[in-house]
C-alpha cells in the first residue's frame, strides 16, 4: 500500500517524511490544484528527502487544452526533471472535445523515460473514462490520479472500483481529491487500490500533518 503526499513546501515535505508516507509530488500553488514546481524547490526537497518525488508538470492552472507554447514548455520541465532526478513526472493532456490527447500525452511519455509517468486529474475531466484508460494503458503509464469524475474520491468510490477492476494490474488506479484518514479505511475498502493520494493538512491547516499522514499510514496497513 502506497501513501503519496502532494506538497508545495519544505515544511510539508518534512511532515510527510516524517509521518511515514511513501512517497512525495512536488508541485507549486496547491491552492490551484498544483503547477509546476521551480527547480529550486525540487533541489531543496531531494536534498532534505529521501523519499521517491515525482513532479508536476502542468505550465498554468485551469483546463487541460494546452497550446503549441505551453505544450513545448512542459516538454522543457520534463527535460529539466531528468536534470533534477526525480524519479518520475506527472502530467494530462486533453482534446477539445473531452477525449485524452494521445499523441501529445505519448509524446511526452517518450521523453520522459526511464522515469516514471503518472496521468493526473485531467482523466476527471474525461469525455469516456473507460476508454481513456486502455488509452493510457497502452501508452504504458504507471498510474492515473483520479476523483473519478467526482469532486471528492469518496463520492466517486464505486467508479473508481470499477476502474480498479477495469485496470487489472495493468496500471495503479491512485485514488485523490478530499481524502483524509477520517474516511480513508471507508474508501479503502470499497475500492480496494493500492495506492492513494492527498495533502493530508489538518483541519483549517496550510501544511501538511505529520499526525495526519501518521492516521493513514496507519490506516492502509490494515488493509494489506
Amino acid at each position: 500500500m502506497i501513501l503519496e503526499v502532494c506538497i508545495d513546501s519544505l515544511v510539508s515535505a518534512s511532515a510527510a517524511e516524517a509521518g511515514g508516507c511513501n512517497r512525495l509530488e512536488l508541485c507549486s500553488s496547491l491552492n490551484q490544484g498544483g503547477l509546476t514546481p521551480t527547480a529550486t524547490f525540487v533541489t531543496k526537497v531531494l536534498r532534505t528527502t529521501t523519499l521517491s518525488t515525482m513532479m508536476m508538470v502542468r505550465p498554468r492552472a485551469g483546463n487541460f487544452v494546452y497550446s503549441d507554447a505551453e505544450f513545448q514548455q512542459m516538454r522543457k520541465d520534463i527535460i529539466l526533471a531528468h536534470k533534477l532526478q526525480v524519479q518520475g513526472v506527472v502530467f494530462g493532456i486533453l482534446q477539445d472535445n473531452g477525449a485524452i490527447d494521445t499523441v501529445r500525452t505519448s509524446e511526452l511519455v517518450r521523453l520522459a523515460r526511464p522515469m516514471q509517468v503518472t496521468f493526473h486529474r485531467a482523466f476527471d475531466e474525461c469525455l469516456d473514462p473507460i476508454a481513456g484508460l486502455e488509452q493510457l494503458i497502452i501508452m504504458g503509464i504507471e498510474r492515473v490520479l483520479t476523483s473519478g469524475l467526482q469532486e471528492t474520491a469518496i463520492e466517486a468510490a464505486p467508479l473508481l472500483a470499477q476502474l480498479v477492476r477495469q485496470a487489472a494490474g495493468r496500471i495503479s488506479i491512485m485514488p485523490g481529491s478530499g481524502i483524509n484518514s477520517l474516511h480513508l479505511g471507508d474508501l479503502a475498502d470499497i475500492v480496494k487500490a493500492t495506492e492513494y493520494h492527498g495533502s493530508f493538512k489538518s483541519t483549517g491547516g496550510d501544511h501538511t500533518s505529520e499526525e495526519e499522514v501518521r492516521k493513514a499510514i496507519t490506516i492502509l496497513a490494515t488493509k494489506i
